[in-house]
């Protein structure tokens, strides 16, 4: 049995009924948002991004349905547990503009809000 059979039949356990009748695309979609919220959970939680596969699991999810370029930070304490994740440019389908002042910037907010 391979990996999206696998998938598809966890989730046929866990979401309603009505979902089902989805298109594949936006039920797949579905399927990424509802991980996406899982792994968000998992890190609000203090789960740490202490090793790079903690990392690529969680950005992998995260930023599965964009069809654009985007360019996002996560914000993490001195333990490496996530403070926020916050898209901060959203660009074409292959670039995005960031610009650094920005980027400081939206650090010492999230710096000064805690």
């Amino acid at each position: 049995m391979n990996l999206p059979t696998i998938v598809k039949e966890q989730a046929m356990t866990h979401f309603p009924r009505h979902r089902y009748l989805l298109s594949q695309r936006a039920y797949e979609h579905r399927v990424l948002e509802e991980a996406a919220e899982i792994l968000e959970q998992r890190y609000v939680r203090g789960e740490t991004f202490a090793r790079t596969e903690n990392t690529t699991e969680y950005l992998r999810c995260k930023l599965a349905g964009y069809e654009h370029e985007i360019f996002a930070v996560l914000f993490l304490d001195n333990q490496h547990r996530l403070i926020e994740f916050k898209e901060l440019f959203r660009g074409t389908v292959d670039a995005a503009s960031v610009y650094p002042r920005e980027v400081l910037k939206e650090a010492l907010n999230v710096n000064e809000q805690r």
